[in-house]
């Protein structure tokens, strides 16, 4: 009977552990996927502003000539 215990403690804690592991694995997962969007958007936001520069200071910087 003592065996049996000792077979399904192993087994619980293995499946408990398996789990933990595999929430790390998807928090880890989700942070580097947080961290690329947030470079991505940064990255769009950076190319639409060399595309499409705001006019205002275009016309500021010519009223001087």
């Amino acid at each position: 009977m003592k065996n049996k215990r000792q077979v399904y403690f192993t087994l619980l804690a293995s499946l408990a552990m398996s789990a933990a592991i595999v929430l790390l694995v998807r928090k880890g997962k989700q942070q580097k996927r947080s961290r690329l969007a947030v470079i991505s958007d940064a990255g769009y936001e950076t190319a639409h502003d060399i595309h499409f520069p705001i006019k205002i200071n275009r016309l500021k910087k010519q009223r001087p000539l």
